[in-house]
């Protein structure tokens, strides 16, 4: 997925984590195959800085890693060399900081180029901030 997004070279790219949705056939799935216990109550409000199924811990940091590093990666290909190393490293902060500002930067200069003042910048740090302090 991450090598065809490359190549494809999109303006905006984004990887989920599977999340089992309540009454959903995969939601069964993983509850019968003990990936999931039952638990909805535990989904991230985001849908995408952590999974609730059952992983061993390093493999599901690994996971989340690379959930946020994908979007950057993608938009700057040279990164890809480094990711082997960058998923073994316990920098989720700097990880959630450069997936929410790739995320910002690629959304608002590619997608949907600017046409705001100062202060809705302002704003969209303040809430950048408040993301990277929450997140694991």
């Amino acid at each position: 997925t991450l090598q065809l997004n490359i190549e494809c070279k999109p303006d905006f790219a984004m990887a989920h984590i599977f999340y089992p949705f309540p009454g959903t056939e995969l939601a069964a799935y993983a509850e019968r195959k003990g990936l999931f216990d039952g638990d909805f109550s535990r989904l991230d409000d985001l849908l995408c800085l952590s999974s609730p199924l059952r992983f061993d811990p390093e493999q599901k940091k690994r996971l989340e890693r690379l959930n946020r590093l994908f979007g950057p990666v993608v938009a700057y290909p040279w990164l890809k060399r480094f990711l082997p190393l960058l998923l073994r490293l316990p920098l989720g902060k700097v990880y959630a900081l450069a997936h929410f500002l790739c995320l910002g930067y690629r959304t608002r200069m590619k997608v949907m180029p600017p046409r705001r003042g100062l202060r809705y910048y302002r704003t969209l740090l303040v809430l950048l901030w408040r993301r990277v302090a929450h997140a694991h």
